[in-house]
C-alpha cells in the first residue's frame, strides 16, 4: 500500500477550519500533515498487527519527522497501555513493515533520520520532475555529505526498497543473453 499526499483539491486537512485558500500554503503542510495522519491510523489502529505481510510505503513527505512520531506513538503505548490494542511497540510494526521514499535534497535531519532507522526503512526518491524536486542532486548531496560506508549505502540506495518490494536487486539477477 503506498500512501502519497495531493493537494490538488484543497482537501489538505480533514479539519475544515484548518484549510487554507492558497496552494503554497496548503502544499507546505499537507505533505506532512496528512502522512501522519496515514501513520497514526495505519499503525495505531492495528492495521500492520492485523495484516502482517502488508507492506506500506510512505512517498514523498519528508522523512525527518517520523522518529518523532514514532517515539510519540511508542510513548502512549507505555503511558496508557489499556487504552492501546497493540501487541508489540507502535515502531515495531512500521520498522517490520513499512518503507520510508523520500529525499529532498536541502531537508534538515535526514542524514540524522537516516542513522536512527540503522539505515533500514528509507530509500531515495527524487519526486522528479515535479517543480519542488531537486532532481538528482540528492544523489549528490547523499554521496558528497553522508558518511555512510559501503554497506550502508548499498542498503539504501538499493536492498532496502528491493527487499520492501520483494524484488531481488540488480547484481543478483541473473541477466538475460
Amino acid at each position: 500500500m503506498i500512501f502519497h499526499e495531493g493537494t490538488g483539491s484543497y482537501h489538505t486537512t480533514h479539519d475544515p477550519s484548518q484549510k487554507f485558500t492558497v496552494y503554497w500554503l496548503a502544499h507546505v503542510i499537507s505533505h506532512p500533515v496528512e502522512m501522519t495522519s496515514a501513520l497514526v491510523g495505519i499503525v495505531g489502529t492495528g492495521i500492520l498487527q492485523r495484516f502482517p505481510g502488508l507492506r506500506v510505503e510512505f512517498c514523498e513527505a519528508g522523512v525527518s519527522w517520523f522518529p518523532y512520531y514514532l517515539y510519540r506513538m511508542d510513548e502512549h503505548f507505555e503511558g496508557r497501555r489499556r487504552e492501546v490494542d497493540l501487541e508489540l511497540l507502535p515502531s515495531a510494526y512500521f520498522r517490520r513493515q513499512a518503507l520510508i521514499c523520500a529525499f529532498e535534497a536541502g531537508e534538515a535531519l535526514y542524514a540524522e533520520t537516516l542513522k536512527w532507522f540503522g539505515h533500514r526503512n528509507m530509500a531515495p526518491t527524487p519526486d522528479y520532475p515535479h517543480w519542488d524536486s531537486a532532481g538528482l542532486d540528492v544523489l549528490e548531496r547523499y554521496f558528497n555529505e553522508f558518511e555512510d560506508g559501503p554497506d550502508e549505502r548499498r542498503r539504501y540506495l538499493e536492498t532496502n526498497a528491493c527487499d520492501f518490494f520483494g524484488i531481488a536487486p540488480v547484481y543478483d539477477r541473473e541477466v538475460p543473453g
